[in-house]
């Protein structure tokens, strides 16, 4: 098994993992999204249809993509992962102990992860 990292800034891309853009942009607001280092609201589809073009042409010339949704659902599918990542996101202290508890018994109860919409 290969090890996942860069070995030369010059050689062949094999790998890319990407994200498509979806709800995090649309939830921009004129006031966010300077905060956000953004100009101006993108335009969603015309962002999804770019990022699309660009993924088509890494596939073109033979680069595997790797998309982080999908990553992550065949990820949480292994029981142990799903309750390490549980864990992991309910640790924060600044949750309290009512949201801990009440995430903690949610993200337990969803196992059916392959099902969620893929964004």
């Amino acid at each position: 098994m290969i090890t996942p990292g860069v070995r030369s800034e010059v050689g062949r891309l094999r790998t890319v993992m990407l994200h498509r853009p979806g709800n995090e942009l649309r939830r921009l607001t004129p006031r966010n999204n300077d905060a956000l280092l953004f100009d101006g609201l993108p335009w969603v589809d015309r962002a999804q249809q770019e990022h699309d073009g660009f993924a088509d042409a890494l596939r073109n010339r033979g680069v595997e993509v790797l998309y982080l949704s999908e990553l992550l659902i065949e990820t949480l599918v292994d029981p142990a992962a799903h309750a390490q990542a549980i864990e992991d996101t309910v640790s924060d202290v600044r949750l309290g102990d009512t949201l801990r508890e009440f995430l903690t018994r949610f993200l337990s109860q969803t196992s059916d992860l392959p099902s969620w919409p893929r964004s």
